[in-house]
């Protein structure tokens, strides 16, 4: 018994079928155009999409709540949920060994969002609504330099400016600020945006390749912009005059300018800047909220991951896009292979059924049945039928 116990070995991943697409921007392509980012419990799954390979980046002990990537693609940062009051750490991870550099501990209860400076030298985190903090890190040495309460307001998210490590911006409930980063004097000295009469819940911005403006996208369904450049920030525009129903809820800049834009209803729409209008034609649909796009380093192309856990590639072009990973949404209740046959299995989760390609990893076949959970999954030996358990007491075989 003993040698036997020494011989064994533990089991090597092969392969994970999964991604948690209620996270804001969690998804986010690597500057090298071959890795995918992507958080799953309290993992970051990094995966390469030309060979199909993932590896885990395992730290956190709770949910991963945002995770971004620095302009050089040395650097990962992310951030993590956990209980009220108790602190919530980000963790500065090195992208070639996988491996954590720094782990930042001064917030609690969640790290909102994240921003890597142009420089790659510094990174700014937002606590989230039981916090509300900003801070900025050295990210050589994992120490923080300054840090301020974002507003009296909640503040959802934050970035640093393209082309300067000096500058950054938040924006939230009923604000958005410009911030100037005094490194001499370890200091952030905000600079509200002068709006008028509107005010929004803003939960995510994009800045211009220039920095001259901002872009918030509101939970109103309309998209603000911003000047930015000199020392008067302001609303210039706002758009469209029929706000999205379900919000703008995420979006992403592309090289010439131009904004693309994701809604709570899982429609794309591209913002023209110079008109400053969205196109008339332009338009995608995908299935579930839009919670995250990622676009290629030659803005050709995008990866779109909706709330329903879905990851899409589409062309910036034309915004039409085709299914390319899917995974349940909710707790899987049972696995289920066939009599000695191996290269299909089958999952159950509420309310459905899913058959699934061992090899390739890609789901097959869904069955449905609305407003029902699925609690276990058994396939008939001749392999010709499935038979399965429903919470309202029934048995139904397929």
């Amino acid at each position: 018994m003993t040698n036997t116990l020494q011989q064994e070995q533990p089991l090597q991943l092969q392969a994970c079928i999964g991604f948690n697409g209620k996270c804001d921007n969690g998804l986010v392509l690597h500057p090298d155009n071959q890795h995918l980012l992507y958080p799953l419990g309290s993992v970051i799954v990094v995966r390469n999409v030309i060979k199909r390979q993932n590896t885990s980046l395992e730290g956190h002990d709770n949910e991963v709540s945002c995770i971004t990537i620095s302009n050089n693609g040395k650097y990962i940062a992310s951030g993590q949920t956990t209980h009220l009051g108790f602190p919530a750490d980000a963790i500065i991870w090195d992208f070639a060994s996988r491996s954590i550099i720094h782990r930042l501990a001064l917030h609690k209860t969640c790290v909102k969002d994240l921003s890597f400076s142009a420089c790659n030298t510094y990174l700014s985190t937002l606590g989230g609504q039981d916090d509300n903090s900003l801070v900025v890190w050295d990210v050589e040495s994992g120490n923080s330099i300054c840090g301020t309460p974002a507003h009296n307001e909640t503040a959802h998210c934050v970035k640093f400016l393209n082309n300067t490590w000096q500058r950054l911006v938040t924006a939230g409930d009923g604000h958005m600020r410009v911030w100037t980063f005094d490194l001499k004097n370890k200091k952030l000295r905000p600079q509200d945006v002068k709006s008028g009469s509107t005010k929004r819940v803003v939960t995510n911005l994009t800045i211009s390749p220039c920095d001259s403006k901002m872009y918030c996208g509101s939970l109103s369904g309309d998209l603000l912009e911003c000047s930015i450049k000199d020392g008067n920030p302001n609303l210039v525009a706002k758009g469209p005059k029929s706000p999205f129903p379900a919000g703008v809820t995420c979006q992403a800049a592309l090289p010439s300018g131009d904004i693309i834009c994701g809604t709570g209803e899982g429609v794309l729409r591209k913002y023209m800047v110079d008109e400053q209008k969205f196109h008339p034609e332009t338009a995608g649909k995908v299935d579930g909220a839009v919670t995250s796009i990622s676009v290629t380093q030659d803005g050709q192309n995008f990866f779109c991951g909706t709330s329903d856990s879905c990851i899409y590639w589409g062309c910036a072009a034309t915004l039409k896009t085709e299914l390319r990973n899917t995974c349940h949404t909710t707790a899987i209740n049972a696995v289920a292979f066939p009599k000695n046959y191996s290269k299909v299995f089958a999952t159950v989760s509420s309310p459905d059924i899913r058959i699934w390609n061992a090899e390739t990893r890609q789901e097959i076949l869904r069955i449905q049945v609305k407003n029902l959970e699925c609690h276990c999954i058994h396939f008939m030996d001749d392999g010709k039928s499935i038979i399965s358990g429903w919470d309202d007491g029934k048995i139904r075989a397929f």
